[in-house]
Protein backbone atom coordinates (compact mmCIF):
# COMPACT_ATOMS: atom_id res chain seq x y z
CA UNK A 1 0.00 0.00 0.00
CA UNK A 2 1.03 3.52 -0.86
CA UNK A 3 -1.15 5.69 0.97
CA UNK A 4 1.01 7.58 3.54
CA UNK A 5 -2.04 8.63 6.09
CA UNK A 6 -5.62 9.51 3.95
CA UNK A 7 -8.41 6.95 3.09
CA UNK A 8 -8.18 4.32 0.43
CA UNK A 9 -11.25 2.32 -0.16
CA UNK A 10 -11.47 -1.49 -1.16
CA UNK A 11 -11.88 -2.14 -5.09
CA UNK A 12 -15.16 -0.78 -5.84
CA UNK A 13 -17.32 -3.18 -7.77
CA UNK A 14 -20.21 -1.26 -8.54
CA UNK A 15 -21.32 2.09 -10.03
CA UNK A 16 -19.31 5.18 -12.02
CA UNK A 17 -20.21 3.62 -15.30
CA UNK A 18 -19.75 6.55 -17.60
CA UNK A 19 -16.77 7.54 -15.99
CA UNK A 20 -15.39 4.12 -16.75
CA UNK A 21 -16.47 4.22 -20.22
CA UNK A 22 -15.33 7.30 -20.46
CA UNK A 23 -12.03 5.90 -19.40
CA UNK A 24 -12.23 3.26 -21.79
CA UNK A 25 -13.21 4.87 -25.12
CA UNK A 26 -10.36 7.46 -24.32
CA UNK A 27 -7.73 4.41 -23.80
CA UNK A 28 -9.54 3.32 -27.40
CA UNK A 29 -8.95 6.54 -29.27
CA UNK A 30 -4.89 5.50 -28.95
CA UNK A 31 -5.48 2.28 -30.04
CA UNK A 32 -5.45 0.73 -26.46
CA UNK A 33 -8.07 -1.71 -26.38
CA UNK A 34 -8.52 -2.74 -22.46
CA UNK A 35 -11.10 -3.57 -19.92
CA UNK A 36 -11.38 -2.49 -16.40
CA UNK A 37 -9.44 -4.29 -13.84
CA UNK A 38 -10.17 -2.60 -10.23
CA UNK A 39 -10.77 1.30 -9.08
CA UNK A 40 -10.64 2.48 -6.05
CA UNK A 41 -11.11 6.06 -4.46
CA UNK A 42 -8.88 8.55 -2.53
CA UNK A 43 -9.74 11.10 -0.68
CA UNK A 44 -6.64 13.09 1.14
CA UNK A 45 -6.46 16.07 3.61
CA UNK A 46 -3.36 18.33 3.45
CA UNK A 47 -0.70 16.45 5.26
CA UNK A 48 -1.48 13.14 3.03
CA UNK A 49 0.72 11.73 0.40
CA UNK A 50 1.14 8.16 -2.04
CA UNK A 51 4.79 7.04 -2.16
CA UNK A 52 6.21 5.81 -5.24
CA UNK A 53 4.53 2.75 -6.49
CA UNK A 54 3.39 1.31 -9.67
CA UNK A 55 0.30 -0.71 -10.87
CA UNK A 56 0.16 -3.59 -13.26
CA UNK A 57 3.13 -4.02 -15.15
CA UNK A 58 1.19 -4.65 -18.82
CA UNK A 59 -1.86 -2.44 -18.78
CA UNK A 60 -3.04 1.00 -18.39
CA UNK A 61 -3.57 3.14 -14.84
CA UNK A 62 -5.62 6.10 -14.99
CA UNK A 63 -6.64 8.28 -12.12
CA UNK A 64 -9.77 10.83 -12.04
CA UNK A 65 -9.54 14.11 -10.19
CA UNK A 66 -12.76 14.72 -8.60
CA UNK A 67 -11.33 17.67 -6.01
CA UNK A 68 -7.97 19.27 -6.13
CA UNK A 69 -7.02 20.90 -3.29
CA UNK A 70 -4.04 23.31 -4.25
CA UNK A 71 -1.68 23.56 -6.94
CA UNK A 72 0.94 22.19 -4.26
CA UNK A 73 -0.26 17.98 -4.24
CA UNK A 74 1.44 17.19 -7.40
CA UNK A 75 1.17 13.68 -9.09
CA UNK A 76 4.75 12.74 -9.46
CA UNK A 77 6.12 10.50 -12.33
CA UNK A 78 9.89 8.94 -11.55
CA UNK A 79 11.91 7.27 -13.40
CA UNK A 80 11.56 3.37 -14.49
CA UNK A 81 15.99 2.82 -13.54
CA UNK A 82 15.98 5.41 -10.61
CA UNK A 83 19.76 4.40 -10.28
CA UNK A 84 20.52 5.14 -13.87
CA UNK A 85 18.38 8.32 -14.28
CA UNK A 86 16.95 9.86 -10.90
CA UNK A 87 14.99 12.49 -12.69
CA UNK A 88 10.94 13.06 -11.64
CA UNK A 89 8.31 15.19 -13.51
CA UNK A 90 5.52 16.59 -11.03
CA UNK A 91 2.16 16.97 -12.57
CA UNK A 92 -0.03 19.69 -11.65
CA UNK A 93 -3.35 17.77 -11.99
CA UNK A 94 -7.11 20.06 -12.40
CA UNK A 95 -10.22 19.26 -11.29
CA UNK A 96 -12.47 16.62 -13.26
CA UNK A 97 -9.25 15.82 -15.36
CA UNK A 98 -8.57 12.21 -15.94
CA UNK A 99 -4.74 11.30 -16.15
CA UNK A 100 -3.80 8.14 -17.72
CA UNK A 101 -0.25 6.55 -18.00
CA UNK A 102 1.11 3.46 -18.10
CA UNK A 103 0.67 0.80 -15.23
CA UNK A 104 4.10 0.24 -14.88
CA UNK A 105 5.44 3.69 -14.51
CA UNK A 106 6.69 4.47 -10.85
CA UNK A 107 4.38 7.25 -9.45
CA UNK A 108 3.81 9.08 -6.47
CA UNK A 109 2.05 11.95 -4.82
CA UNK A 110 3.44 14.92 -3.12
CA UNK A 111 1.19 15.94 0.32
CA UNK A 112 0.79 19.87 -0.26
CA UNK A 113 0.40 20.55 4.03
CA UNK A 114 -1.97 22.76 3.50
CA UNK A 115 -4.56 23.54 6.88
CA UNK A 116 -8.08 22.30 5.67
CA UNK A 117 -6.89 20.69 2.03
CA UNK A 118 -8.92 17.69 0.96
CA UNK A 119 -7.96 16.04 -2.49
CA UNK A 120 -10.48 13.33 -3.42
CA UNK A 121 -9.38 10.90 -6.44
CA UNK A 122 -10.96 8.33 -8.01
CA UNK A 123 -7.55 5.27 -9.47
CA UNK A 124 -8.01 2.99 -12.45
CA UNK A 125 -6.30 0.00 -13.71
CA UNK A 126 -7.13 -1.60 -17.51
CA UNK A 127 -5.66 -4.58 -18.57
CA UNK A 128 -4.66 -4.81 -22.55
CA UNK A 129 -7.29 -6.87 -24.43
Amino acid sequence: ISNEGGYQSNDITFGFHELISFAINSLASINQKVTLSNFWININKGEHSNKTHNHNLDGWSGVYYHKVCCEKATLNFHSLIPTLNDSICHYYPKEKQMIFFKGIQPHSVSACNGVDHERISIAFNFRKL
